[in-house]
């Protein structure tokens, strides 16, 4: 469902300041690969194990965001995203500060998280940061947006389903 998946830190207008990191790995939740929209939008999320570059982890060489499950719906983030549909052009990351606004209403179990968002296509899979400079964790991503709210962004609410991905990854069980 993927290949050849390459993360570019700090990506600025087609400059890679800190290189390209080849994912050595990739895992998704299995709800999310066998249903996809919108069955799936609870587990919409996944996450890629990269190679060393020079005998480093992308961590050592830019550092990383903590993780943060199980919290109250009521927080405020910081989205980051690579938005390409217009106005935006998929070149420069842009942020977001929104609050939680309300529960999406996909039918998904648990309900996914929506806050005001003004970012557009090619966002997807960029974090929602809790606690942006003082702790950044990563307490969501970039999932989806209803066509008739297009302000308004959603991601899957990061409860178990989330953190037993991240204890996948982390293990190397993928």
């Amino acid at each position: 469902w993927a290949t050849d998946v390459v993360f570019v830190p700090a990506y600025k207008d087609g400059a890679a300041p800190f290189g390209q990191w080849p994912a050595r790995y990739l895992q998704t939740r299995y709800q999310w690969y066998k249903n996809g929209i919108s069955k799936g939008l609870s587990e919409d999320i996944g996450g890629a194990v990269l190679h060393k570059q020079g005998g480093k982890t992308i961590s050592q060489r830019v550092g990383w965001l903590g993780f943060a499950w199980n919290w109250s719906r009521d927080q405020h983030w910081i989205s980051a995203g690579y938005p390409a549909a217009a106005p935006f052009n998929g070149q420069r990351m842009n942020l977001n500060a929104a609050s939680y606004a309300y529960n999406g209403s996909v039918g998904a179990s648990p309900a996914p998280v929506g806050m005001g968002n003004d970012m557009t296509g090619g966002c997807s899979g960029g974090p929602w940061i809790w606690r942006f400079g003082a702790g950044n964790h990563v307490n969501g991503v970039n999932s989806y947006r209803r066509s008739t709210k297009p302000k308004e962004l959603y991601s899957p609410y990061f409860g178990n389903a989330a953190k037993s991905l991240y204890d996948a990854l982390r293990k190397g069980t993928c």
